[in-house]
């Protein structure tokens, strides 16, 4: 068990007592943001906590990837080049996974139930169960999502709308359906008739027209 100093806050105490796990994964903690990140060949894998704080305080998981190259053209396309730090590619959570299980459990309470204190040991218990959720969800997550292709698979899957990332990749990819493709994009954002819908669709265009995507992700 590790022992945390009790004048501190919960939130903080948790996260020194999950830091050596994820730092052995290869993590770096960011303390200004709360979370814990790593390089891959395409960009970074980010972890971070929803700390409930009310009454008392209580934690759970999510996880994100960010594509840096294709979100940096999302950026350009939404007109703020600089701004794609900020952006993810992919992003869940705890709660997301085990929503259909039986007696699901995402949330972790950082105190005893019994004397409502932040011991060291109920912190300890629910960083385990965090690292346990890790390892059963958030590391197949991260070996899913490894290049280009699996993102692409995950996009073109969804039966639902097209985004205009599936747009960039099935551009990419030189998909034989492409113009199909971005028309229908098109009528669905049209149909929509949202203003930031609609400068996004247009930013998307103009981007194709003028850009070779190959030589932003390659």
């Amino acid at each position: 068990m590790i022992i945390t100093d009790s004048t501190d806050k919960p939130s903080n105490r948790f996260i020194e007592v999950v830091k050596p796990y994820f730092e052995s994964q290869g993590f770096s903690y960011h303390k200004s943001k709360k979370h814990f990140s790593r390089d891959f060949t395409h960009g970074t894998q980010t972890i971070g906590f929803w700390f409930r704080i009310g009454i008392l305080t209580d934690a759970s998981l999510h996880w994100s990837i960010q594509f840096e190259k294709l979100e940096k053209i999302c950026a350009v396309i939404r007109g703020t080049p600089r701004k794609y730090n900020s952006s993810v590619t992919l992003a869940t959570d705890m709660p997301n996974y085990t929503r259909w299980e039986p007696n699901p459990e995402h949330t972790f309470y950082l105190y005893d139930e019994s004397s409502l204190l932040y011991d060291d040991f109920s912190i300890n218990k629910a960083a385990q169960k965090i690292i346990a959720g890790y390892e059963k969800y958030t590391i197949p997550f991260f070996g899913k999502y490894q290049d280009y292709q699996d993102l692409y698979k995950s996009f073109s899957s969804n039966d639902g709308f097209t985004g205009f990332k599936e747009v960039l990749l099935s551009k990419y990819f030189e998909i034989a359906d492409f113009d199909k493709l971005i028309s229908k994009y098109e009528f669905e954002v049209l149909r929509r008739n949202d203003d930031l819908e609609i400068a996004l669709y247009k930013g998307l265009v103009h981007f194709l027209q003028t850009e070779d995507i190959k030589k932003w992700l390659d």
